[in-house]
């Protein structure tokens, strides 16, 4: 009786905490909060739209939970700007994701750290991405689009059902493949391509418990680095720390230089900058560089393919929309598709970005 009495105690005391801060919010349900259904009936991101909608001008935010954990659900543009740009150094951390730079390293990407271990990656990673180093990108992008073309071209055809969606994840997965991982995935061609397998293994084929587990350690993040859990698949981890160590090796051994994501962080590895610029940036570990790669493959694996797919889908039931973009590339790129033509179509960047479609653009 006494335990429970204190069990009861703590979740009155969390779910008390917005009111004790003068917020108002929807009354929370033991053990959801306000998540009731996700798992079962709905998708995370269906409920807070929902919570979104039957909040809105109610006042600037609400304060709501996801189970014990309070947040704030912001429903004001300005406000939204203001947190996300002029006070961004209050705000840094997305407050979402469970890392464990001890027991799960890969976890210990940009997305999920905090604070200043997050400023300080962020600070060695900009550089990595700025115009210039992304343009050098282009070439390895075309190869893959090449190759998408000839895998497409049969089925075509033929006329034969295409499956965008597959099509689609296994052009990101070569991509990022060829960017992140620097080697050639090729899985348009292979049907079962243990890159492309692990991809989807982690990311779409989550099991039941996994996904629990998942959501339960960004909630319960210091209970679950006490108990060293781990969420990514160890199957999956070892195949991509493989693959990572043995480019790395490699490279190191050979001199090879391909100008890509690795290449890259190994020179920050090696001399704490990067070659064409003089700011001393630090250096990296191998944990760090592996979390970083697997980062930019989650953060791009599925939410790449499904704009594409949702793009492409808006595009066929608007023929009139798909003439004006086919009209734009054709006199952007005249003979070749160069990084600066693409960047001049901004009427394609406008149908991406959905604001020419009936599709909201697709966030990760």
């Amino acid at each position: 009786v006494l335990l429970l009495t204190l069990c009861w105690i703590l979740v009155r005391k969390k779910y008390g905490f917005w009111k004790r801060l003068g917020v108002s919010g929807p009354k929370p349900q033991f053990p959801f909060g306000n998540l009731r259904g996700v798992g079962t009936h709905n998708h995370s991101s269906q409920v807070i739209d929902k919570l979104y909608h039957s909040c809105k001008g109610q006042d600037l935010m609400v304060g709501i939970y996801f189970f014990l954990k309070p947040v704030a659900l912001v429903l004001d543009l300005n406000l939204a700007h203001d947190i996300l740009v002029k006070d961004f150094k209050v705000f840094p951390d997305h407050g979402m994701f469970y890392y464990n730079e001890r027991d799960d390293p890969l976890t210990a990407h940009l997305f999920a750290l905090e604070g200043d271990k997050w400023k300080q990656l962020r600070k060695k990673l900009s550089p990595a991405f700025s115009t210039a180093k992304i343009s050098t990108m282009f070439p390895l992008l075309k190869i893959v689009a090449h190759q998408l073309d000839e895998a497409v071209a049969v089925p075509a055809a033929n006329c034969s059902v295409i499956d965008v969606v597959e099509y689609a994840s296994r052009y990101t997965t070569d991509i990022i493949g060829n960017y992140a991982f620097g080697i050639d995935c090729n899985s348009l061609n292979e049907r079962e391509n243990m890159f492309y397998r692990m991809g989807r293994r982690i990311l779409t084929e989550m099991r039941t418990f996994e996904l629990i587990k998942f959501f339960v350690c960004s909630i319960y993040t210091t209970l679950a680095r006490f108990l060293r859990v781990k969420i990514v698949v160890p199957e999956a981890s070892n195949f991509y720390v493989g693959i990572l160590r043995e480019t790395i090796k490699h490279r190191e051994e050979t001199g090879t230089v391909r100008k890509d994501l690795i290449d890259m962080m190994m020179q920050i590895r090696r001399d704490g900058k990067l070659e064409d610029s003089p700011e001393v940036l630090g250096s990296m570990t191998f944990n760090e560089i592996a979390a970083q790669v697997f980062g930019f493959f989650i953060a791009n694996f599925e939410t790449s393919a499904l704009t594409i797919t949702a793009c492409l889908y808006e595009l066929s039931l608007q023929p009139q929309i798909q003439e004006l973009a086919h009209d734009e590339i054709v006199k952007c790129a005249q003979e070749e598709i160069t990084y600066e033509s693409l960047m001049g179509m901004k009427y394609l960047s406008q149908i991406i970005n959905g604001k020419d479609t009936y599709q909201r653009e697709i966030f990760f």
